[in-house]
């Protein structure tokens, strides 16, 4: 899944049960991700903004 917000936060919930490759791309704030990251999972979630916060739970 790609989640792209110009402007704003993006708070993305992700069903539970399962890893993700998570890659979060954002300028002036550090992400938050609450869910398992795992570069080998078959399940990716890249999340870009410009200008916000990203939360993934």
């Amino acid at each position: 899944m790609n989640v792209t917000a110009k402007d704003g936060a993006v708070d993305l919930s992700a069903p539970s049960g399962a890893g993700y490759d998570v890659t979060t791309h954002t300028t002036g704030t550090t992400p938050q991700v609450d869910v398992p990251s795992d570069h080998n999972a078959a399940h990716s979630l890249t999340v870009t903004t410009a200008s916000g916060g990203i939360h993934i739970h």
